[in-house]
C-alpha cells in the first residue's frame, strides 16, 4: 500500500495541479474572508445593520474561522475527481492497473491521497482565516471565542467536511470515469443544485402547505455541511446529524465507486 501511495502523490507533484489548486484556495479564501469580515461588520455594528437578523458574535466568530470552506470544498471535491478521471483522461489506467491488479488497493491509495488533500486544503484556510478573523474581532471589541468549546469544534468538523467531500468527488470520478463529465455535474450540483431544489422545494411547500419539504434541503450534501460545522447545529438539526449525513454521502459514493470500478472493464 504504500508503494501505491507514494505512487499516487508522484503522480500530483507531477502534474500542473497542485499548483492550480493552491492558487484557487488562496483566491477564494481570501474573497470569503474578505466577505465574512463586511458581513461581520454590519452585523455587530448597529447602526449599519438595519433590518439584519440578530445574529450572536459566536456564530459571526465560527463563520469568520471556518472561511473559505464553500469553495475550499468545492475544489476538495474537483481533486477528488481528478485523482480518478485523470487515469483515463491521460490513458494511463491500463498501466495502473496492470501495475496492481487489486483495483481495491489502488481506490485505496487515491482515497487516501484525496483524504490527505482535503485536509491540507482545510488547512490552508484555516491558517488564513483564523489569524485573519482574530485581528477582526479585536478591531470590533468583540471576544475572539477561540477558546470556545463550539467555535473549536466547528473549526475541527469543518476540515471533516473538507476530507468527505474530497472522499465524495473520488466516488463520483469512479462513477462517472469521464473527467469533464465528473466535474460538471459536481461542480452544477454544488453550484447550482442546492439552490434550485431549496426553491422548488419552497414552492412546494407553499402551495402543498408542507412545511416539511423546506427541511429537504438540509440533508443535500451542502446543507449538510453547513449544519454540521454551525455551532450546536443549525435549522433545529443537530450538528452530529449533519455530519452523519454529510459522510454517509461520501461513505456512499466511495463504496459504489470501488464496485463499479472492480467490475467494469478499464480499457
Amino acid at each position: 500500500m504504500n508503494r501505491i501511495i507514494r505512487s499516487e502523490w508522484l503522480k500530483v507533484r507531477s502534474t500542473n495541479l497542485w499548483w492550480l489548486m493552491l492558487i484557487g484556495v488562496l483566491a477564494f479564501t481570501a474573497i470569503a474572508i474578505a466577505f465574512n469580515m463586511l458581513t461581520g461588520y454590519v452585523e455587530l455594528n448597529p447602526g449599519a445593520n438595519q433590518g439584519v437578523p440578530d445574529v450572536s458574535p459566536e456564530s459571526i466568530a465560527t463563520n469568520l474561522y471556518t472561511s473559505g470552506q464553500y469553495f475550499g470544498t468545492l475544489l476538495a471535491m474537483v481533486f477528488g475527481i481528478l485523482i480518478f478521471t485523470n487515469e483515463f483522461f491521460h490513458q494511463t489506467a491500463t498501466a495502473t492497473f496492470l501495475a496492481t491488479p487489486k483495483r481495491t488497493r489502488v481506490i485505496g491509495g487515491k482515497l487516501i491521497v484525496a483524504i490527505v488533500v482535503g485536509v491540507i486544503i482545510a488547512l490552508i484556510t484555516t491558517v488564513l482565516a483564523v489569524p485573519s478573523g482574530l485581528g477582526f474581532l479585536a478591531s470590533q471589541h468583540v471576544d475572539t471565542f477561540l477558546g470556545n468549546g463550539d467555535v473549536l469544534k466547528s473549526i475541527g468538523l469543518n476540515w471533516l467536511a473538507f476530507a468527505i467531500w474530497a472522499v465524495f468527488g473520488l466516488g463520483l470520478g469512479a462513477l462517472l470515469r469521464s473527467q469533464i463529465l465528473a466535474v460538471i455535474i459536481g461542480l452544477v450540483a454544488m453550484l447550482i443544485g442546492q439552490t434550485v431544489i431549496q426553491i422548488g422545494l419552497g414552492l412546494m411547500a407553499h402551495y402543498f402547505h408542507a412545511d416539511w419539504l423546506n427541511k429537504v434541503p438540509d440533508w443535500l450534501p451542502s446543507g449538510a455541511s453547513t449544519i454540521m460545522t454551525s455551532p450546536g447545529g443549525a435549522d433545529g438539526i443537530a450538528w452530529w446529524a449533519g455530519a452523519l449525513a454529510l459522510l454517509g454521502y461520501g461513505v456512499v459514493a466511495a463504496v459504489i465507486g470501488t464496485l463499479i470500478t472492480r467490475r467494469r472493464d478499464i480499457s
